[in-house]
């Protein structure tokens, strides 16, 4: 039985912590609300701003509360900035690209940090009390961190109540429009309303700090709960998450606190032994340079490659696989369904036929069955209220990015069977068989990879030539006027989203068959789905071979820059990635298949000849 002395300490501690968490989450759900774009790198901008707390206390000895005003200015500035530089250019693109510029500045910040200051944990060490109370432990950095992330709530309030500027960045929130005609700049109010969440969120860096140590990957712990927090609360709604902070903090310590001693002995082992553990098709030739390609790529394994030819295989094996990946997420994002939580069925496709057959001797052909189904089942429980709740655009993406973390948090707590965040290896069957699907030539899989992506682009085309293809469009375009027209939104949406998430899930079996092992940071969560996200919208996401050429672009662009740098340069090759992504975001917004497609389908038009007059 827990002890009520914990559940109470725990509780405390919870009410504590929520005052940051709602900190973070006001400053994210300020600018959504104003300038309606979700910030995916808002935590790491959090993260820039502790690693600078961290070096002017640690290093160069400054006082904390220096470091902390510090802290908050230099939010501010990386508001500005990322305003400035990334999001003002792209306000009128499509919502996905708004999404991914600031998911492309994650990849960044994380990269650049781990070059910087690699992946060692930094702390701030500073001698404070704990204070005790009833038979409580409560942390006296927690009652100061509570305590001003207090007052600087209130002053938001404050100043969004009773200044100018304040009443302009609420006015512009609730109409853009209407406060052009009197007068007001919606850009300098952008502007403004980016350097307060800037702001708030070096405050937020500045309180947790003094609780938390630093690392590059510090947002991917409290990025994902605070994109939680805000859905709960409702987007855009600043009460709705002041209120969901504490609720979802609560939840946290309880959990962490309060039953740690009752789940500890469930987690022991940390890791098991090995074995255990549309619009158009597209650019084309026409048939006979299809014809060619496909002659090309069966005729690939036979072509004389030297030394060379293990690593060849393996890249393209793998750009085979992500590309039927990413053609299964654009199914959806075509139409407007950006999800942002694709790692959830990869994951799930992945791991329920490596446990299968890791603990119960089921082939993977039979548990990539019971992947499929279970896959199909979450498809429908995210795509069902989703739809009945007309839950679309950023609110979609938000909601299926907290699905995928879950997925991901899932695996890593029951570790005694997944292996946890170190992943799990298939059990090897001992020698080439068609049961276990193990193979030690690489063409099997080479072949196997092949016919997936031609599998996958005889789906897109099917789909590209049905009428759900006119339906989607009505729909992402305006649910209620397809409706009105006789088209059945719910089922069309629940059935495209199955069709995806069943297709993404084929790829995650595919993948951790061929590679052997599993792993939550590759196979789920935020990480992986945007890398999908990332290669589709780089090639094009309304071309048959948009994701396939975006898919091949990043491999190739991965591989050349890990060679390059290798392991002089830790982080770069990922910094150089990132930067990429955003500046092709920004001036590729229909992707560098897609533009190029364009430009050869663009034809100038002849002038009529003008009339003869006598």
């Amino acid at each position: 039985m827990i002890d009520p002395i914990f559940l109470a300490e725990a509780a405390v501690n919870g009410l504590l912590l929520g005052g940051v968490l709602a900190l973070l989450a006001l400053g994210l759900n300020l600018i959504f609300g104003v300038i309606d774009i979700v910030w995916i790198a808002y935590v790491d901008l959090v993260m820039i701003c502790m690693y600078a707390v961290y070096f002017l206390v640690q290093v160069y000895g400054w006082p904390i509360w220096i470091g902390g005003l510090v802290s908050v200015g230099l939010g501010a500035l990386l508001g500005i900035g990322v305003h400035v530089l990334i999001i003002s250019p792209i306000l009128g693109s499509a919502p996905v690209n708004q999404l991914l510029a600031t998911g492309g500045l994650l990849f960044f910040l994380q990269s650049f940090a781990t070059f910087l200051w690699t992946t060692d944990h930094r702390s701030v060490r500073l001698t404070l009390p704990t204070l005790e109370y009833g038979g409580m432990f409560l942390s006296f950095a927690r009652l100061v961190a509570f305590a001003v992330a207090l007052l600087v709530m209130l002053g938001l309030f404050l100043f969004l109540r009773h200044t100018y500027i304040g009443t302009a960045i609420r006015a512009v929130s609730q109409d853009r429009e209407a406060m052009a005609l009197m007068g007001a700049n919606p850009r300098t109010v952008y502007v403004v309303t980016s350097a307060v969440g800037g702001a708030l969120a070096g405050v937020a860096a500045a309180l947790l700090i003094i609780q938390y140590s630093v690392h590059p990957f510090f947002g991917a712990a409290f990025g994902p709960l605070t994109f939680m927090i805000c859905v709960l609360g409702g987007l855009g709604n600043m009460i709705g998450a002041f209120v969901a902070a504490f609720i979802m903090s609560e939840i946290i310590s309880i959990h962490r606190d309060g039953l740690r001693d009752r789940l500890r002995d469930l987690h022991h082992h940390d890791l098991r032994p090995a074995g255990w553990s549309l619009r158009e098709a597209g650019v084309s030739a026409g048939r006979v340079g299809v014809g060619v390609l496909l002659a090309a790529l069966v005729a690939a394994p036979f072509v004389p490659m030297g030394g060379m030819r293990q690593y060849i295989f393996h890249v393209l094996i793998q750009i085979f696989v992500w590309s039927f990946i990413g053609g299964a997420w654009a199914l959806m994002g075509r139409f407007g369904l950006v999800s942002l939580g694709h790692g959830a069925f990869l994951g799930l496709g992945a791991y329920t036929t490596t446990l299968l057959w890791n603990f119960f001797g089921l082939t993977p052909w039979l548990g990539a069955l019971a992947a499929v189904v279970l896959t199909a089942a979450l498809a429908v429980i995210v795509a069902y209220p989703c739809s009945r709740f007309q839950v679309i655009g950023h609110y979609f993406g938000l909601v299926t990015l907290a699905v995928g973390e879950v997925v991901r948090l899932l695996i890593i707590a029951e570790r005694d069977w997944t292996g946890g965040s170190l992943g799990l290896t298939v059990r090897p069957a001992g020698a080439d068989s068609l049961v276990a699907v193990q193979f030690a030539d690489k063409r099997v899989f080479y072949y196997a990879a092949l016919v997936l992506w031609a599998l996958g682009l005889w789906v897109w085309h099917r789909v590209d030539r049905s009428m759900a293809r006119s339906a989607m469009e009505a729909i992402g375009e305006d649910e209620t006027a397809a409706a009105s027209v006789g088209i059945h939104v719910t089922r069309f949406k629940i059935a495209i989203t199955v069709l995806s998430a069943v297709l993404t899930a084929v790829g995650g079996i595919a993948y951790a068959q061929y590679i052997a092992y599993v792993n939550p940071d590759t196979l789920a969560g935020i990480g992986v789905s945007l890398r999908i996200v990332f290669a589709v919208v780089l090639g094009g996401m309304y071309a048959l071979l948009g994701p396939t050429v975006g898919t091949a672009l990043t491999i190739a662009l991965a591989e050349v820059l890990r060679v390059v740098f290798g392991i002089t340069y830790v982080g770069m090759a990922e910094t150089i990635y990132g930067l990429l992504l955003i500046v092709f975001i920004i001036f590729l917004p229909s992707g560098i298949y897609g533009s190029v497609r364009d430009l050869l389908r663009r034809r100038p038009r002849s002038q009529p000849a003008a009339p003869v007059t006598a």
